[in-house]
């Protein structure tokens, strides 16, 4: 378990821009942190980044889009460093980027368990730790597209 003051913070879509760049930020002002992505190999390359640097990080391949996966994220999280205090649901997609009569209705009920059940599956998951605890933080992010919006990014947007 974690020294008691160091916070815990569990970051998905982790391995590349955003969630990457809040990993290494968290993880440089002492949090431990943990990454959550599909993309295995860039969060466990990360993962020994901040390793290296001193920092305590695992890495959690999974899907958002999948609510069993951020269960078993939440359930590593809790049995490695003993809580979670802050849930950052990053992971998202962009595409389809097509006009509606021409999108593709897979690529768009993708975007939608990505972008939005993802959300959802995060902070089911993330708030009976949470609520034992007495405390914790989720930091959902967003885009400027949602308030916005351009066309052809109905699913995104």
């Amino acid at each position: 378990m974690s020294n008691s003051s160091q916070s815990v913070v569990l970051i998905t879509g982790a391995s590349r821009g955003i969630g990457a760049a809040a990993a290494t930020a968290f993880a440089a002002r002492g949090a431990a942190v943990v990454l959550f992505a599909r993309s295995a190999e860039p969060v466990h390359a990360l993962v020994e980044e901040i390793r290296e640097g001193g920092g305590r990080a695992l890495a959690v391949a999974g899907d958002v889009a999948r609510y069993g996966d951020l269960a078993d994220a939440i359930a590593q999280c809790r049995d490695t460093y003993g809580r979670l205090d802050v849930l950052i649901s990053n992971a998202a997609v962009v595409e389809p980027i097509a006009r509606l009569d021409e999108s593709s209705t897979d690529l768009w009920s993708q975007a939608i368990d990505i972008n939005v059940k993802g959300v959802y599956h995060g902070i089911r998951a993330a708030l009976p730790i949470m609520l034992r605890q007495g405390r914790g933080t989720i930091i959902n992010i967003s885009s400027g597209a949602a308030s916005n919006a351009l066309e052809g990014w109905s699913a995104y947007c």
